[in-house]
């Protein structure tokens, strides 16, 4: 192999990794970028709770940890060693604990 066909390969193999790596970027980025959804959630969640509706706050927190990553983590930390999570207060303790982790 001739070192110019060399040197295309080496060239050839940075470009794909600088594609690669240029795509986890960007989609580490498109995955942090729902906190402003998972908050928003967090207000309807914790508007129900004043409301005192526990039903609708729970199908809320439910379908956001769902949908938004950023939600998710914090509802996982928050529920953690909780065995049935289906029958969770969501305007207890759990709501406190999901919103020191989205203000983080």
């Amino acid at each position: 192999m001739s070192s110019a066909n060399r040197g295309l390969r080496i060239m050839q193999q940075y470009s794909v990794a600088t594609i690669a790596i240029a795509t986890l970027l960007a989609a580490s980025t498109v995955a942090c970028d729902d906190s402003d959804e998972a908050r928003a959630e967090l207000q309807k969640m914790d508007q129900e709770c004043q409301n005192g509706n526990q039903d609708k706050a729970r199908d809320i927190m439910l379908a956001a940890a769902e949908k938004y990553e950023t939600f998710r983590d914090a509802y996982s930390f928050a529920t953690s060693g909780m065995v049935d999570k289906a029958h969770i207060n969501p305007c207890g303790p759990v709501i406190q604990q999901i919103k020191g982790q989205l203000e983080d």
